[in-house]
């Protein structure tokens, strides 16, 4: 049975919370299994035509790469995105993956181990070192140059000059080796008096800290598994064998020979073989041997001997290389007693409850709090205060109660009726353990926060310096509450707000510097921000700058749309039921906000209609897989659309051309096939 659109809005919201808590190495959310497990359901139902694919769906599904965000500080748009991995959690898939390449040519495989640390990027010129990058969302990342010629941060595996003539871009893992997680810990805790939990959070916490200064010295380690020249990727081994530069095989066999013995056996890492029985042997061994490795990993990378040739052979989806795929093996697991059940507010104000238990230790890492899905889940899994649990970080990462091993005396857990954030009456389904249980106030603190989050981003005002912290003890103190509060601030305001304490205990505040630069950003936003960015920031429930920009153009401005009828939204193009029913809620209010922030200074930078009527729609198109000529399908998708060109994300009856292979067998060339749609491969084909 599908979903409801209450429904699915909570699975996206669930979805996107457990992407960002993933990526800022936080303890919460979910399996990797089970977000995978949710994440193809969706784009199943987006295929077969039964979900309509949203703004909010089809960022998660489709726009943003792993879901990741970009951390804060200066953008850098990666040449060609840095995709993710495939993920095989059993043989069955690996079998597949297997059968796949061997019928497209694969000679052989190389077992690499899947570095646990922060994906980077390395731009040389002229044998330089001149630009350093995170993956971000894959598309843009954040520049890291301050790491270049580091006092303190020594990055081996690195180097600043390389004896090479040509420009070319390494791409690979920053991470923390046992032996040097030790050193850091000591050397931070003389210092600072704190040592890091694990050395994931060590590499991300001395990234982000060393470019104020870490006040001691760190050596961290950069492995290459890629590199690219003129938009190709290459052999890393044809950049001059220069040896200063680590490579994933070159530390993947270190480790393997350093523990190898009898019977454990790995031929170097790789099966000179397209036997599947020596690849499902070796992925096996390769797992035994993980174990004592003194490096982190969260897995296998399997590709093919014959990279570079199967790589250009069988191209790459909008998420993953084809001839590549990750092996995930089991999580360890670590028995525990619930303490306590609290309950956290998200975004779209759904309530999940969250388990806090005595402190253990899982494969390294403390855990104290592990979320729980919903009330109907912990009332089925038998979690309630103290009972004895078994904890689990599935694919080394993200906590989870995997087995109840003793309910314990306590009765279950009941929901709350009202909100524990704002005291609001919750909206559920009026049992005691709901699957979905609602705060529909829009004020309340914690869903306002996490408002005020997205609209200070990149892709909405683009509010430079108003971090979580500032933007918390702002709302704490009930002094933002809406987008208009944000435009009314002052530099004094600013300078006050509160950002935690000193060493000394005294309390420390955001400051005179910070609080200009936020305000000369808020002034560049008054002035620069687009009217769809605009709109989107007025908090209709499911809105982002896209559908506000479809909803501009086709009512003629910012203005009228908000003096519409809400239920003539649904004339336009990907516009759902939700955001119609949130407009009907709050359309007064938006307006009113909308004419408070003109009063404030606020520009209306509405599209020119004449430039909007010179381009006419010259027809629908949908994608499924690379496009050839483009590097990836956003790119694609912009160029055809400043061509007048109209994009469906998922093909429907009136979609006039699908670019795909024509011998394809995905769900949307199945679909295009059904409705009698054109498929071609190339802009040429048409």
């Amino acid at each position: 049975m599908n979903l409801n659109d209450k429904e699915v809005r909570e699975l996206i919201s669930e979805l996107k919370q457990a992407a960002e808590t993933y990526y800022q190495g936080s303890n919460e959310i979910m399996t990797d299994d089970e977000y995978d497990t949710k994440m193809e359901y969706l784009e199943t139902l987006v295929d077969k035509g039964e979900l309509e694919l949203t703004e909010e769906l089809n960022e998660l599904l489709y726009e943003s790469i792993s879901a990741g965000s970009v951390p804060e500080g200066t953008v850098v748009t990666h040449d060609y995105p840095m995709l993710s991995l495939e993920k095989a959690k059993n043989f069955d898939k690996l079998k597949k993956y297997h059968e796949r390449l061997v019928a497209n040519g694969a000679k052989g495989f190389t077992l690499q181990m899947k570095l646990d640390g922060l994906a980077l990027s390395a731009k040389y010129v002229s044998g330089k070192l001149v630009q350093l990058a995170t993956r971000g969302d894959g598309v843009e990342g954040e520049l890291l140059n301050h790491l270049i010629n580091h006092k303190e941060v020594n990055v081996k595996g690195l180097p600043n000059e390389v004896d090479h003539d040509k420009d070319f871009e390494l791409r690979g893992e920053l991470y923390i080796t046992d032996t040097q997680f030790e050193k850091i810990n000591k050397a931070r805790v003389k210092s600072t008096g704190e040592a890091f939990s694990n050395s994931r959070n060590a590499a991300t916490g001395i990234v982000k800290r060393s470019i104020k200064g870490l006040g001691y010295d760190a050596e961290i380690t950069f492995t290459a598994y890629s590199a690219y020249r003129n938009g190709e990727q290459i052999e890393i081994n044809s950049i001059n064998n220069n040896k200063d530069i680590l490579k994933v095989t070159e530390v993947t066999r270190d480790e393997v020979s350093r523990l190898s013995k009898e019977g454990l056996k790995l031929n170097s890492c790789e099966i000179k073989s397209v036997d599947f029985s020596k690849l499902e042997k070796a992925v096996e061994t390769f797992g035994k041997l993980r174990q004592q490795f003194a490096i982190p990993t969260d897995g296998v990378v399997i590709k093919p001997t014959n990279e570079i040739e199967m790589l250009n052979k069988m191209g790459y989806t909008a998420k993953f290389p084809i001839a590549y795929i990750a092996f995930k093996y089991p999580g360890a697991k670590s028995n525990t007693v619930v303490e306590e059940i609290t309950v956290s507010v998200g975004k779209t104000g759904r309530l999940t409850p969250q388990a806090k238990v005595a402190p253990i230790e899982v494969d390294g890492v403390i855990i104290t709090n592990v979320t729980c899905h919903n009330f109907s889940w912990l009332n089925e899994m038998g979690i309630r205060e103290g009972a004895t649990v078994a904890i689990t970080r599935a694919n080394d990462v993200i906590p989870a109660i995997d087995v109840v091993i003793n309910k314990g005396s306590n009765p279950a857990v009941k929901a709350p009726d009202c909100c524990p954030e704002c005291g609001e009456l919750l909206s559920g389904d009026g049992t005691d353990y709901p699957k979905t249980l609602t705060c529909e106030n829009l004020e309340c603190p914690s869903r306002l926060l996490y408002y005020m989050k997205s609209i200070v981003g990149r892709n909405f005002l683009h509010i430079e310096g108003l971090g979580d912290v500032a933007l918390e003890a702002l709302v704490k103190k009930g002094t933002l509450t809406s987008v208009v509060d944000l435009f009314s601030f002052d530099e004094e305001t600013l300078a006050n707000v509160p950002t935690g304490t000193t060493s000394t205990g005294n309390v420390k505040r955001l400051g005179k510097g910070n609080a200009k630069n936020i305000m000369e950003s808020i002034k560049r936003a008054k002035v620069h921000t687009d009217s769809n960015k605009l709109l989107a920031s007025l908090n209709f429930e499911g809105m982002g700058p896209n559908t506000a920009k479809r909803l501009i153009s086709h009512f003629g401005g910012i203005e009228k749309v908000l003096k519409c009828n809400p239920k003539d939204l649904i004339e336009v193009n990907q516009v759902g039921q939700s955001l119609v029913n949130s407009f009907e809620k709050n359309i007064d209010k938006g307006l009113s906000q909308l004419n408070e922030l003109i009063k404030l200074g606020v520009k209306i930078n509405d599209p020119d209609p004449s430039k909007e009527l010179s381009k006419p729609t010259k027809g629908t198109f949908s994608v499924s897989g690379n496009v050839e000529g483009f590097s990836n399908r956003n790119e694609f998708v912009s160029h055809m659309e400043n061509l007048g060109w109209e994009f469906h994300k998922a093909p429907k009856k009136d979609t006039d051309v699908l670019f795909a292979d024509p011998n394809g067998t995905s769900s949307k060339i199945k679909k295009a096939l059904a409705n009698g749609t054109k498929i071609v491969k190339k802009i040429e084909d048409l």
